[in-house]
């Protein structure tokens, strides 16, 4: 397994005894396309976890920034995968793809793919996440290389941000519970959550050669609404933790038989 990251919100010592840290961590950020040619290459499958994202707060103050960056890593990590014929894609979605009008409801709403469009996404992180889907399917269709597609709903496990800035809903209602920071919950609702390693454990051992991709977020890989399109049945989204801080890169090995998370800076 190999891991790039560009630490923005992960820790290196969330995957220390899971990789060879010294040797199969990569500090990269997958906005450049050069590095992503570099990297992305001899390997049976590529996990895509990359995206910018964070709290709720965040996303909506840096919609155009996160669009921009997030449709850039997108493409540029699915372009050296076809270029560097690597034959196996996984694309890590998210639910906030589909449409807004569908989660207004406080009961419980069903949410099968058939309805992503017409699309309207509440933000540009899930118009961001709903491109990379989209251009994935381009690269299925046209047979440049197999792709599984999963939509994420909610993942919290070892490893999350809890800070103010970049924590997501349960990391932040955890946090504020343990500091007693007070906190409004408005009206109710249902939200679909699920545990990384039950996640993990979904899904059978990777192959051989792996590179999974974790980016901006700490590689949360939720099992839900997979597609294959037919051609190909993603394997275990591996071990999907965190890198972390120590700003060190160390050169690609002469031999991959790893998987590789990535991560790109805005």
């Amino acid at each position: 397994m190999r891991v790039i990251d560009n630490l923005w919100r992960g820790r290196l010592d969330s995957i220390e005894g899971v990789i060879d840290t010294s040797n199969d961590f990569l500090l990269a950020d997958l906005t450049d396309p050069a590095k992503c040619l570099a990297f992305l290459r001899d390997a049976d499958i590529v996990y895509h976890l990359a995206d910018v994202v964070a709290g709720i707060n965040y996303v909506f103050n840096n919609e155009c920034t996160l669009f921009r960056d997030n449709l850039l890593i997108n493409s540029n990590v699915l372009n050296a995968c076809v270029r560097n014929g690597v034959p196996n894609y996984v694309y890590v979605g998210t639910a906030c793809a589909f449409s807004r009008s569908l989660q207004q409801d406080y009961g419980v709403v069903a949410l099968p793919e058939s309805t992503t469009y017409p699309a309207e996404p509440e933000s540009a992180y899930g118009w961001s996440k709903l491109m990379g889907e989209y251009e994935a399917e381009l690269a299925q269709k046209y047979r440049q290389l197999n792709v599984g597609i999963l939509r994420l709903h909610n993942i919290y496990g070892e490893g999350a941000a809890y800070d103010p800035q970049t924590s997501q809903a349960l990391p932040a209602m955890c946090r504020k519970v343990i500091n007693g920071e007070p906190f409004r919950v408005f009206g109710r609702c249902v939200r679909p959550c699920a545990r990384v390693a039950g996640v993990h454990r979904r899904y059978p051992s990777p192959p051989t050669h792996l590179f999974c991709f974790i980016h901006r977020h700490r590689g949360q890989c939720e099992h839900r609404c997979p597609r294959t399109n037919g051609l190909f049945t993603p394997p275990s989204p591996a071990a999907c933790t965190t890198s972390s801080s120590s700003p060190h890169s160390p050169p690609l090995a002469a031999e991959s038989n790893t998987a590789t998370s990535s991560t790109s800076t805005t």
